[in-house]
């Protein structure tokens, strides 16, 4: 939600889009590693097939729809049907496989100036990709080796060091530079700093503490995030590629362990509107940029309200409609596999698709 009224420029007082970012980062990490420790506990392993299919069932629709609204939008600039804001249909193509390929990243760190603007969003998830890659076959390698509190201790190293490499970069070459705000080195840290708060809040004691504390936890954090997420007294948007990045991520990692623990301490989330917000959040955060060209850009109420209209159409379609359909054949894919592996004497181990 912060991040479509970012982009249709609803709140100019609102910090930049980095602070965003950083708080989907941690809160990826922790669900990721909550998700993946949950099926090891079950099944002793993690299969990295039934992972990967997973995420592909949750992304695959959503990429399509956003592939086909720009190509759209394209077209209809190209041609002038309507005031659509774009770029030609060549250079939307030519972005396209940096879209599919989750690299839109490294070209915007190495300076990229043609990438279209109704695929920038991708960026973000570029890296979500690249933490997908590498983390479920660590976490596995780890468990099995050296256990759980080794890799809660390593998750943390890491980001401490990708938080000291992002500060000390951000001041070497400027905190606003794209080698620093795109970098999956200098981004990472906030997703591994959510993966050692999962575990953390698994740890009993920790959860004990977790647990009674939980209210004054989403109190402060809730305090922090205010003055980390609004320009109340700086602009903390370019201030999320050295410390900020730090406090925004530290406190939504310690928001999500506690409502981990107990969901009940902050009870307006549990509202049913914004479980279906949440549910549909990788189409709402996908389509709106591509809507928002398709009508001209941001502009008036009239505009911002049929933008708004639009993505909420498109995204509940794609949720309905694609999603979902790929979501439930790939589990019965899973339950199909694991009896027949069940029925030959092997062991299944499934992780299912994340929210």
């Amino acid at each position: 939600m912060l991040v479509i009224v970012g982009h249709l420029e609803l709140a100019p007082f609102l910090a930049g889009g980095q602070s965003r970012v950083i708080a989907f980062f941690a809160l990826s990490g922790f669900l990721i590693t909550a998700v993946l420790l949950k099926r090891y506990e079950a099944h002793g392993s993690i299969s990295f097939s039934d992972f990967y299919l997973a995420r592909l069932a949750r992304f695959v629709p959503a990429l399509l729809v956003v592939s086909v609204l720009g190509l759209v939008c394209a077209t209809a600039a190209a041609n002038e049907w309507w005031a659509a804001a774009s770029v030609g249909s060549s250079e939307l193509a030519a972005g396209l496989p940096r879209l599919w390929s989750q690299t839109l990243n490294f070209s915007l760190m190495n300076g990229a100036t043609d990438l279209p603007y109704e695929f920038v969003p991708g960026w973000s998830l570029g890296i979500e990709w690249q933490f997908y890659l590498v983390w479920p076959a660590v976490v596995l390698g780890v468990l099995w080796a050296f256990g759980l509190r080794a890799l809660c201790w390593l998750a943390l190293a890491v980001a401490i060091t990708g938080f000291s490499w992002s500060f000390w970069l951000a001041l070497s070459v400027g905190i606003e530079e794209p080698r620093v705000m795109y970098g999956t080195d200098t981004r990472g840290a906030a997703i591994l700093l959510g993966c050692a708060a999962a575990m953390f809040a698994l740890r009993p004691a920790a959860s004990a503490w977790l647990t009674r504390n939980a209210s004054r936890i989403a109190l402060i954090v809730g305090i922090t995030l205010a003055v980390m997420f609004t320009q109340l007294f700086f602009d903390s948007g370019p201030h999320m590629t050295s410390w900020g990045q730090v406090v925004v991520a530290s406190a939504v990692s310690l928001l999500a362990a506690s409502l981990w623990v107990h969901p009940d301490a902050v009870s307006f989330l549990v509202l049913p509107w914004l479980a279906w917000l949440g549910q549909r959040s990788l189409g709402l955060f996908l389509f709106h940029v591509p809507v928002m060209q398709l009508f001209g850009g941001p502009g008036d109420a009239i505009r911002t309200l049929s933008v708004l209209a639009m993505t909420l159409a498109l995204t509940a379609a794609c949720y309905r409609w694609f999603e979902q359909p790929l979501a439930r054949a790939t589990k019965r894919w899973q339950k199909r596999r694991a009896a027949m592996s069940s029925r030959t004497g092997g062991r299944a181990a499934a992780v299912g698709p994340a929210a």
